[in-house]
């Protein structure tokens, strides 16, 4: 059924001002037929406890509705929709670097990379196109990752440069992360994204290298969601390594 302009408006005032609780008990009453369209405003505050503004569209509702036995099942599909929208923003959040470091927009890049990284049962994957020695606080998370169990990939655009760097900053006796360089089949190209996954759940992408600049004093911005696409990037490196894009440093 497409919705007209007013019987959208009529559902999203409702929607957006009543309590669960509430719309709960306005389907129950439509479902039960205790309320209909040839209702006064007062017959319908008699049913339901409702402002006289939310009567109004109450009553707008039923009237433009073709079968009143529909509008239930309408108002239970709406919900769910706005629920899923809102349950997607509270997924994804907005991670920056920059010269103001705690903002109500964004979150702080390094404290989203730690965070992600302490919160590690079982996997982590970072791809970089370049490291350097000044990021010792994400280095030290790794390895408490590590202590703990965590299998760690390390994915570069030049494995074979940034691993020395990887060993430089390592504790000694904790399982060292499995580093995998680009191997480019095609002059000119190169590993250029900066992405962290963890647990195959949440995902992290930025424009921001693994650099003391890029995580703490550049403008950097990405995005951090938790859902199913991590897995699916997961599943992209997978490939790659399959493939022998990606290959691991001895």
């Amino acid at each position: 059924m497409i919705l007209n302009n007013r019987l959208r408006d009529d559902l999203h005032f409702l929607l957006s001002r009543l309590s669960e609780k509430k719309i709960n008990e306005l389907k129950q009453l439509l479902v039960e037929q205790k309320i209909t369209k040839d209702m006064s405003l007062v017959n319908l505050h008699s049913k339901i406890d409702l402002n006289t503004e939310e009567l109004k569209r109450i009553r707008n509702l039923l009237k433009d509705f073709p079968n009143e036995l529909t509008l239930p099942i309408i108002i239970e599909y709406v919900q769910e929709f706005y629920k899923q929208q809102e349950d997607s923003k509270l997924k994804t959040t907005l991670v920056w670097t920059g010269p103001v470091m705690y903002n109500k927009f964004a979150d702080n890049t390094s404290s989203t990379m730690i965070e992600m990284i302490n919160s590690a049962k079982k996997t982590i994957i970072m791809l970089e196109f370049v490291m350097t020695h000044n990021t010792s606080k994400i280095f030290q998370s790794l390895i408490n990752a590590s202590k703990r169990g965590v299998s760690i990939k390390l994915v570069f655009n030049d494995g074979e440069k940034e691993k020395p760097k990887v060993h430089k900053m390592w504790e000694p006796r904790v399982p060292f992360p499995n580093i995998y360089s680009y191997n480019s089949k095609k002059k000119g190209t190169s590993l250029h994204a900066k992405v962290l996954i963890v647990d195959s759940n949440q995902i992290l992408t930025t424009s921001a290298n693994l650099t003391g600049y890029g995580i703490d004093q550049n403008i950097e911005m990405g995005i951090k969601h938790t859902g199913p696409i991590a897995h699916d990037a997961e599943n992209i490196v997978e490939l790659l390594i399959d493939r022998k894009y990606l290959v691991k440093v001895k």
